[in-house]
């Protein structure tokens, strides 16, 4: 018996986090730590567009952010992105952590090399 009750707690346990996982659809309007604009849309537990303004620093960096569709899955409340800015030169990795109608993340871009980065930058935005 006990074991039966262990177990229905156990299984109500996991299902309910699965729900409480789940991001709202819905567009996110937030700032990066460098006062940038950050916006991302949710629909059905999918990213599926991003815009966002991040400063890149170096001596050939002229971008200061970035847009574009994109369909990734957001799995246990959380995604990782890469979107490629500056017609594919650059390549900013974007993270995020949703809790309820608010998400949390970094961005982070390179070109590859040292000439241009944008070091890690923070962000916070809600439904």
């Amino acid at each position: 018996m006990v074991r039966r009750i262990t177990l229905l707690a156990f299984v109500l346990a996991v299902a309910l986090a699965g729900v409480a996982a789940a991001a709202d659809s819905g567009v996110y309007n937030g700032v990066t730590s460098e006062k940038g604009l950050v916006k991302l849309t949710v629909k059905r537990d999918r990213l599926v567009d991003v815009s966002f303004q991040v400063t890149f620093f170096g001596a050939n960096c002229s971008v200061t952010g970035a847009k574009g569709r994109t369909s990734v899955p957001i799995r246990h409340a959380r995604f990782r992105v890469t979107v490629h800015a500056d017609h594919g030169r650059l390549d900013v990795q974007l993270t995020g952590h949703f809790r309820g109608r608010r998400v949390t993340g970094t961005l982070s871009g390179t070109d590859g090399g040292p000439a241009c980065n944008t070091g890690k930058t923070t962000y916070e935005a809600n439904a």
